[in-house]
């Protein structure tokens, strides 16, 4: 009598089951506000009994209890992050490091859990600190700091705590977003690291993984050492920005980091381990039979490997697709692969909902999800199967990475042709075999380690030379969500099975993605956006037909280059690709840091900058130069022809007029400039809307010039809490007394100004993008929109 039985089928699972409660954690974090704990709770038993017990009501049932637990989750992170009061205060704690220090070129930043502190909502919860060494730390504890920091460490510390923030912008890193969906209610700069005390020495699984990372760097003398870093352990550090650039180009990312096939190989080493133990026990077999130890032993060993290397989604998605089978195999029970996955999504959406909220989740569902939905259910044969899947792969997850990164590898498809059988199949077996035999014995891992090093190498070159290709990599505006579900409904259509008709159609879906219809402002209009780019300045320019910019932000050496991070990606979202002209004000880094990155990232055909600012391959902007493109009169006001280089006070000072209003671009320019630019001509500098001179400082933003500008609109560029204080609340009283409305980036992100037949029209990218974690931290002002009077007491 066969021991089989009938296929798993529980009507509380499956694809609608998993989307009802996917969907209900998605609407609750995407939403601009959350409810109170105790409806939440009651939303959630709600739900769950009408999951459980209720037939009608399971698929409503399941909506709500996703709602409700998400908003629970995301209530308990917002509860405990970093009040108002405490952003920029010191404090002493005690914590330890609960992952992989980051190591940079000028210091450090690492991830501790907080046991200790004077303020109590910091106690159980996540921080990320940071240190970057100055001259005044001294040998003791300031430049070695960093390399003492090891996972598992318990350590006393005194650190300025800060509300995790960042820059907003179209097509920008989310910091704030990531610091949500990973539980950090807090980030923290070290201060006198001298001071430091460890308490206890590294343990746990992850010290195990940071020193075997360690022994491959030690025991490898090959280049490619840091990549089986990565491969074997997830252990990523060591790459170079140059590294993810070519990953990136080629669609690789998935490969070099941990993996659901790294998981699969571990499952199966320990399944065989297991099977061979059994076959010298035959009389063992009776009480358990083989197959099912060896699912079990599987299971496991997947889940060891997955909490071992991080459980990110990838990883934790495959290792729970184990165990379910594990179970099914116990019962003696069959499940379908499409109820495997919908089982697996519920499973990852009730133990942390807050994993929705990263690329990796759906990258890795969506992923395996339509491979198993189109894949033939006959065998093609390997070769077949193989390049359909990497077809699949590349053209199904297009829509969604564009959406995630704004980006899409062109070159994807070929290079995991190549990849995917050579680093699956042979580079990453050997890393983990070295990892294996260097578990069991110190020293008996480096043969294989080298080798795997070697195997990598041979493939490494031809990536980087596919990277260096102009067609590898194809930036992609920002479009609606309409035109993301066309293109989804057209990928799913073109990679159908064979004898699907008309599988061609499914191009004409992805049409929309690919060439967007991205309006502009009507003839004679023009649109001025200010970048986010902290305690800088960058203004986007667009008319009817051109593109333009005004200033590139900072860049900091060895940090952050606002030009690549910030002003790069804002204009690829908005579906710029080229510039007509950029104009830099002066060349102070402030303004012209991110200058080299934005002409290396994109065609630039003209470049403005003063005489003596020393800005390469530039024409000088002076006074009386003027021009007009697509209705829009451009003219510069200052500085004087062949006037001595001043900094700040050299500032070019663009007038913009178009048919609905006058805008001013004005720099750095103080109050001596100011004057003197009222007593050439007063009339030019009226202004419906001006660019706050020197972001708001004391030196700047005259009485004359207050009164020659008449602006209702003043737009800063400046950092949060920036050490200047820019915008000074005296300067920002003078400009709210004269009738004027001053936001600034660093309260509402980006700013958008739009010229029409109504007058200047201004929005704020926070406003327009409200994020349910905003409430609370950034919102110490009122909406742009408001009067000027009811502003002023956030600004």
């Amino acid at each position: 009598m066969s021991t089989e039985q009938s296929p798993l089928c529980i009507p509380r699972i499956g694809l609608p089951a998993a989307a009802a409660l996917l969907a209900g954690a998605v609407w609750a974090l995407h939403a601009p506000m959350t409810l109170s704990p105790n409806p939440a709770w009651a939303l959630l038993a709600v739900g769950a009994a009408a999951w459980l017990w209720c037939w009608p009501l399971r698929i409503p049932g399941l909506l709500a209890l996703g709602y409700g637990l998400a908003t629970l989750h995301a209530g308990q992170v917002m509860a405990h992050t970093l009040p108002a009061e405490w952003d920029r205060k010191t404090a002493t704690l005690i914590a330890t490091v609960t992952d992989l220090p980051q190591l940079e070129p000028k210091g450090a930043r690492w991830r501790m859990r907080v046991e200790s502190s004077p303020l109590p909502t910091l106690r159980h919860q996540s921080i990320r600190v940071s240190y970057y060494p100055s001259p005044k730390d001294g040998a003791d504890g300031g430049e070695d700091f960093a390399s003492r920091i090891h996972v598992g460490q318990r350590w006393r510390l005194t650190v300025q705590l800060r509300a995790p923030r960042s820059l907003i912008n179209p097509g920008g890193f989310d910091g704030e977003r990531q610091a949500f969906a990973q539980r950090l209610v807090a980030t923290a700069i070290l201060k006198r690291p001298e001071t430091a005390r460890l308490l206890e020495s590294r343990q746990g699984l992850n010290a195990w993984r940071e020193g075997m990372s360690a022994r491959i760097a030690a025991t490898t003398t090959s280049p490619y050492a840091r990549f089986i870093r990565g491969l074997a352990l997830g252990d990523t550090r060591s790459l170079t920005d140059s590294d993810w650039t070519i990953l990136r180009n080629d669609g690789l990312t998935h490969l070099i980091a941990i993996s659901g096939s790294h998981v699969g190989f571990v499952g199966a080493m320990f399944a065989l381990l297991v099977g061979a133990w059994l076959r010298l026990f035959p009389r063992v077999q009776r009480a358990l039979p083989r197959p099912i130890a060896m699912s079990v032993a599987a299971a496991g060993g997947g889940l060891l490997y997955c909490a071992v290397t991080g459980n990110e989604a990838p990883t934790l998605r495959t290792a729970l697709m184990m165990a379910v089978l594990a179970v099914a195999a116990v019962q003696r029970r069959r499940i379908a692969p499409l109820d495997l996955l919908a089982l697996v999504v519920m499973l990852m959406v009730l133990f942390d909902p807050l994993a929705v909220m990263g690329a990796g989740f759906w990258l890795s569902m969506l992923g395996v999800g339509w491979l198993m939905a189109v894949m033939p259910s006959h065998n093609e044969g390997t070769l077949r199967t193989f390049m359909r899947t990497q077809f699949v792969a590349t053209f199904a997850l297009m829509p969604v990475a564009m959406l995630w990164f704004g980006q899409v590898s062109i070159a994807g498809s070929l290079a995991n042709w190549i990849a995917v059988p050579w680093w699956s199949g042979v580079v990453v077996p050997l890393a983990l075999i070295g990892t294996a035999l260097e578990a069991l014995m110190q020293g008996a891992g480096a043969w294989a380690w080298s080798l795997a090093s070697w195997a990598f190498g041979l493939t490494w070159p031809l990536f980087e030379w596919i990277a260096a290709r102009a067609w590898s990599m194809a930036w992609m505006p920002s479009v609606s969500l309409a035109v993301l579900l066309i293109a989804c409904v057209g990928t799913l259509w073109m990679t159908m099975p064979r004898g699907m008709p008309m599988r061609w159609l499914g191009l004409v879906g992805m049409v929309p993605l690919f060439w967007p219809w991205l309006p502009r402002p009507a003839y004679g209009n023009i649109e001025l956006r200010v970048i986010d780019v902290g305690q800088g300045l960058s203004v986007y320019l667009r008319t009817h037909r051109t593109d333009a910019l005004y200033d590139a932000g900072p860049a900091k050496p060895g940090g952050r280059d606002e030009g690549e991070l910030s002003v790069l990606p804002s204009l690829r979202a908005i579906g710029v690709r080229r510039l007509a002209w950029m104009m830099l004000s002066h060349g102070d880094n402030d303004h012209a840091g991110g200058a080299a990155s934005v002409r290396r990232g994109m065609p630039v055909q003209t470049v403005w900058a003063p005489q003596g600012a020393k800005v390469p391959e530039s024409q000088r902007c002076f006074r009386g130069q003027r021009w007009q493109q697509d209705g829009v009169r451009f003219e510069v006001l200052w500085p004087l022809r062949g006037s001595p280089y001043l900094a700040n006070d050299s500032s070019c000072v663009l007038r913009i007029e178009s048919r609905s209003g006058v805008a001013l671009l004005t720099g750095d320019i103080g109050v001596d400039v100011e004057r003197e630019l009222v007593r050439l001509n007063a009339a030019q500098l009226r202004a419906q809307l001006v660019s706050a001179p020197h972001h708001g400082s004391l030196t700047s933003s005259s009485d004359a010039l207050i009164r020659a500008a008449g602006a209702k609109w003043v737009l800063g560029g400046t950092g949060y809490r920036n050490m200047f204080r820019h915008p000074r609340p005296a300067v920002v009283k003078r400009w709210h007394d004269a009738g004027a409305r001053f936001p600034v980036t660093a309260d509402y992100g980006m700013l958008t100004a739009t010229s029409s037949p109504q007058g200047w029209k201004v929005t704020a990218l926070r406003e327009q993008r409200p994020r349910l974690w905003d409430a609370q931290r950034h919102r110490q002002g009122s909406a742009v929109t408001v009067s000027y009077e009811d502003d002023r007491s956030g600004l």
